[in-house]
C-alpha cells in the first residue's frame, strides 16, 4: 500500500497532492470498484463523476478547481452502497480553469482510490486549440476497443482532450449490465483521463426492458444524469464552437416526440448561427454512407429533414457511426465522418453509390484528434496501430 505520509515534510505532501497529481492506490482499489471513476460533461458545463462500486464503503470525495480568481477547495464525505451508479458533481468547468478530484478512503485518508486532473481547456482566442476525440460503435469486441483506447492514452498523452466523443453503440446490448461492465472495464485507459460524450445508438435498445421505451434505461443510468433531457439530445457549447447531440432513433420515437426534436434542433442551429458560432452535429446514424443503411427510411429521413437545415445554418461537420466503416463525405460545404468500428463487427461496403464519398477504409478501428481554433479546425485520424490514415482541415470563416 502507497501512503501519502512517505513524504517527510507538509511542503512535500502539498506538491504531490495538488502539483505532481500522482496516482496513488490502495491495493485493493482494483477490486473496490465494479465500474471505474469516469467524468460526463453536461449539456449545463458541468462535469460529472461516476462509479460504481463492489462493496459498501464510506469515501471522501475532495475537489480542487483552479480559476483566475484562485483556488477552490471543496471536500465531501459519501456514503456508497455496492450496486448502484453514483453520481456526484465536480463543478463547472469553464475555459482557462482546470478542475482536480481525489476520492480517498474514509478510514484511511492517507490512501487515494483514484485521482485526476481535467486540464483547462481554450478560450478561443486563436493562440491554442480546443480539443476532442471522436471515436464509435464500441459495441462487442472488448479486446479491440481496449486495445484501442490503450493506443488513445498513448498517443494523446501530450494533449490537452477536453473530451471523447462517442457517436454511438456504446455496448452491443444495452439492456444487459454485463455489457456496461465491460465497455467501462475495456475502456479505461482513456475514459478515466477524458470526460465522455455519448450519442445515443440502436444497439443501446438491444434486450432493453420495455421495448416501446423511448430512452434506454442503462444509457440513461450510465451516460446521461439527473436534469439531462429526457430523450437524450442536447447541446455543448464551448467559446469557439458549438457541439449538438441528436437523437436519430426515429423508430424508437412518437411522432409527437419527433417533431419537437425538430423544432428543438432547428432553434439551436439558429441561436449558434446567431452567435457567430461553429456548429458540429453528432449521431448515430449518416446521412450518406457506403453501406446499404443508406437506403433505409432513417437515412432517407435525415436527408429529408436535416440536410436542409444544417445547410441553412451552416453546420461544418457531422460526425456519426453505425456502418462500421471509416468513411468521410463532402456535400454542400459540410464534412460527413464515420468513425471506424472501435470494437464492433468490420462490415464490408454494401453501397457503391455514394457520389459524396471522399476517403474509406474499411475493417479499421478508428478514432479522430478533432482541434479547433480560431479560423479552422484539423481533423487527423488514426488506427489502432496510432498509424494517421487521414486528414482534414475544415475552414471556419
Amino acid at each position: 500500500m502507497i501512503r501519502e505520509s512517505h513524504c517527510r515534510n507538509l511542503l512535500c505532501i502539498v506538491l504531490t497532492f495538488f502539483l505532481l497529481n500522482p496516482l496513488i492506490q490502495a491495493e485493493d482499489s482494483k477490486d473496490l470498484f465494479k465500474i471505474w471513476p469516469y467524468t460526463l460533461r453536461t449539456d449545463k458545463g458541468e462535469v460529472l463523476l461516476k462509479f460504481r462500486l463492489n462493496k459498501n464503503k464510506k469515501l471522501v470525495l475532495k475537489i480542487k478547481r483552479e480559476t483566475q480568481e484562485g483556488e477552490d477547495l471543496k471536500e465531501r464525505i459519501l456514503k456508497v452502497s455496492k450496486k448502484k451508479v453514483y453520481t456526484f458533481k465536480l463543478g463547472t468547468q469553464k475555459c482557462g480553469e482546470s478542475l482536480e478530484y481525489k476520492l480517498v478512503s474514509h478510514d484511511d485518508p492517507e490512501v487515494i482510490l483514484e485521482s485526476h486532473y481535467l486540464k483547462a481547456f481554450s478560450c478561443g482566442d486563436g493562440r491554442t486549440s480546443f480539443k476532442f476525440l471522436m471515436m464509435s460503435d464500441t459495441q462487442e469486441n472488448n479486446e479491440r476497443h481496449q486495445k484501442l483506447g490503450e493506443m488513445i492514452s498513448k498517443k494523446m498523452k501530450k494533449q490537452k482532450i477536453s473530451f471523447v466523443l462517442n457517436t454511438g453503440d456504446v455496448v452491443q446490448n444495452g439492456g444487459k449490465d454485463d455489457d456496461w461492465v465491460s465497455f467501462f472495464k475495456a475502456g479505461k485507459s482513456y475514459l478515466s483521463k477524458y470526460p465522455i460524450v455519448a450519442a445515443l445508438g440502436n444497439h443501446a435498445f438491444y434486450r432493453e426492458r420495455g421495448k416501446k421505451t423511448s430512452m434506454p434505461n442503462n444509457f440513461s443510468r450510465y451516460l446521461r444524469w439527473l436534469e439531462s433531457p429526457k430523450l437524450g439530445y442536447f447541446s455543448l457549447e464551448f467559446p469557439n464552437f458549438a457541439l449538438v447531440i441528436f437523437n436519430s432513433n426515429f423508430a424508437k420515437l412518437k411522432k409527437e416526440q419527433e417533431k419537437n426534436q425538430w423544432k428543438w434542433f432547428e432553434e439551436r442551429l439558429k441561436h449558434y448561427k446567431e452567435k457567430e458560432l461553429p456548429t458540429f452535429v453528432a449521431m448515430h446514424y449518416p446521412p450518406f454512407s457506403s453501406s446499404a443503411f443508406n437506403l433505409s427510411s432513417s437515412a432517407r429521413t435525415l436527408r429529408k429533414m436535416m440536410l436542409p437545415l444544417i445547410e441553412k445554418y451552416g453546420v461544418k461537420i457531422v460526425f456519426s457511426g453505425h456502418t462500421h466503416i471509416y468513411e468521410r463525405s463532402f456535400k454542400d460545404n459540410i464534412h460527413y465522418i464515420i468513425g471506424g468500428p472501435s470494437g464492433g463487427k468490420f462490415i464490408r461496403s454494401t453501397y457503391s453509390k455514394n457520389e459524396f464519398k471522399k476517403f474509406m477504409l474499411p475493417n479499421t478501428p478508428t478514432f479522430t484528434l478533432v482541434s479547433v481554433k480560431k479560423d479552422y479546425v484539423s481533423l487527423k485520424t488514426y488506427n489502432a496501430e496510432g498509424k494517421l490514415i487521414d486528414a482534414l482541415r475544415v475552414d471556419l470563416k
